[in-house]
């Protein structure tokens, strides 16, 4: 196992799971994202230091606002919080989506290129969710690409779909990104996806939500290799990656 993500979701006494992309915009127009992104970072750094006792090299990647990225004080903050938890910053990786680019693009990407140099990973979230160029990849610090789910609709039967993730995976590898494809739920899907050349998977195949201390016990138990998990900060991991068709088990 390499990685982790986690994905903040809002559990209302009433409602039951309220999902981000419904509450997160509301927190983005409403400013609250700045301390809920930072209550994410310390929960997240905490969480870290048991993972690791299981897992030593790992990453944990954090959905971060475009908004966030826009406070002045995010960087010297973000070090002030790996500092306090003794965490170095390639202990962080960050996943952006495509849509944070309609703001203050040049001032994202130095921000970005700034954390980067300290040794934060840049990951693009959810490619072909959205309609931005793919010279986005060749702009900013990115080492990878996670590819949205709804790309492997219909891959089984459409040729276009297929060909379209086929130069996506192709295009990544070319300029050594690591891809990440999301939404793995059937064999068939692993073993499609793994023949076009991406060999780190996501999805409800390998693994559904769960607490941390579940998601540790499946750390200790599972023998494959793990590319991108997914952890929610209010106690939920999801679904492990694998790296190695071969450990597909």
């Amino acid at each position: 196992m390499v990685s982790a993500e986690a994905l903040l979701r809002w559990k209302h006494p009433v409602r039951g799971f309220i999902p981000p992309d419904y509450f997160i915009p509301i927190a983005e127009a409403s400013g609250l994202i700045l301390p809920i992104g930072y209550w994410i970072l310390e929960r997240v750094s905490n969480d870290i230091h048991a993972i690791k006792d299981k897992i030593k090299d790992i990453t944990v990647s954090v959905n971060i606002s475009p908004i966030q990225l826009m406070d002045a004080e995010f960087p010297d903050t973000l070090g002030s919080i790996l500092n306090k938890n003794k965490l170095s910053f390639k202990s962080i990786k960050f996943e952006i989506t495509e849509s944070a680019f309609i703001y203050d693009k040049k001032y994202i990407l130095n921000v970005m290129n700034d954390i980067a140099r300290k040794g934060v990973l840049w990951s693009l979230d959810d490619l072909g969710s959205g309609y931005s160029s793919l010279n986005i990849l060749n702009e900013m610090p990115f080492s990878e690409v996670k590819i949205d789910k709804h790309l492997l609709k219909g891959i089984d039967h459409s040729l276009k779909n297929r060909v379209i993730l086929e130069k996506i995976i192709e295009i990544a590898n070319d300029v050594g990104m690591n891809i990440v494809v999301e939404g793995i739920e059937t064999q068939t899907m692993a073993d499609t996806v793994f023949k076009m050349g991406c060999d780190l998977q996501q999805g409800y195949l390998y693994a559904k939500p769960m607490p941390l201390d579940e998601f540790l016990l499946f750390c200790e138990q599972s023998n494959t290799h793990v590319a991108s998990d997914n952890l929610d900060v209010t106690d939920a991991y999801f679904p492990p990656c694998l790296t190695d068709n071969n450990d597909q088990a």
